[in-house]
């Protein structure tokens, strides 16, 4: 296998196709080429991109996108996945599968740079692996993939779940909102993609108006 370091957007952008038949592995949004591009183009510009790929007979097998910020945050500039500081969302590396995906990792740990990745997808496979290459020092901190709220059996309503004080927010903002025109609420509990497509239709749109 050959891992080959990619350092300028133009070296990635020819890699889509192959790239979003490995994020099937973990079929995540934020997996996807066209995301990574974005993070690349739009949220990485201050730092210098180290796309680690590896390719088996030309074709390619694994690919972590990382990056590292040309200005030093504390004393240490960590490598990181692209764009992550900003948007402060999951992300992962793309394999086709367990050789691949240790190749992957071994290239990473001969950078001998130190390395933070927050919300790895598939966490504990990537950490294992990256101890497993020898050398490095490896911390690990779970945290929940997503956050929950614990509903009350007697909640009476939605406001029972909030603070009084978001209450008193939620009232204001309500009243203010009344000056303007009536308003009502609307409680929708979609069951299918046709219910659900015209009421997220409509969330876009709202969101869009700023």
């Amino acid at each position: 296998m050959e891992v080959r370091t990619l350092r300028s957007p133009e070296e990635v952008v020819p890699l889509g196709e192959a790239w979003n038949r490995l994020r099937a592995v973990v079929d995540a949004p934020v997996l996807r080429h066209d995301w990574v591009m974005a993070g690349i183009e739009h949220l990485g510009r201050s730092d210098d991109l180290l796309v680690v790929c590896v390719f088996d007979s030309g074709q390619l097998v694994a690919a972590a996108p990382l990056s590292r910020p040309r200005r030093k945050i504390g004393r240490i500039r960590r490598l990181g996945l692209v764009g992550q500081g900003v948007h402060g969302e999951p992300g992962g590396f793309v394999y086709q599968d367990g050789p691949a995906l240790r190749r992957l990792l071994s290239a990473i740990a001969e950078l001998r740079l130190p390395i933070t990745l927050g919300g790895i997808i598939g966490g504990t496979e990537i950490a294992d692996g990256l101890r497993s290459a020898g050398g490095l020092r490896v911390v690990t901190r779970v945290s929940r993939s997503s956050p929950s709220l614990e509903i009350p059996a007697d909640a009476d309503g939605s406001e029972a779940l909030v603070s009084s004080s978001l209450r008193s927010d939620l009232r204001r903002a309500r009243r203010r909102a009344g000056r303007i025109g009536p308003v009502a609420f609307a409680m929708h509990t979609p069951t299918s993609p046709e219910e659900l497509a015209p009421l997220w239709d409509e969330v876009l749109r709202i969101e869009s108006t700023g």
